[in-house]
């Protein structure tokens, strides 16, 4: 089976990633966005339970600090 795994920096945080995107994005003369946010998406193949796959994510995958 396949899993799609996509991972953000929480909302009530600064996405210092997708700010510096911005920020490039602008230097092209594209001045219209206002906002970027950037996410991180894994892709795991394999005969997984539930437990395993929030047991990968908890412990391997997300800093439950700064990320959803």
């Amino acid at each position: 089976m396949l899993f799609r795994i996509e991972v953000f920096p929480k909302r009530s945080l600064p996405d210092l990633r997708g700010e510096a995107l911005l920020r490039d994005i602008h230097d092209l003369g594209i001045v219209h966005i206002r906002e970027v946010r950037v996410s991180d998406i894994y892709s795991l193949e394999g005969d997984l339970s539930p437990e395993e796959l929030t047991r990968i994510c908890r412990e391997l995958v997300v800093d439950p600090v700064i990320q959803e």
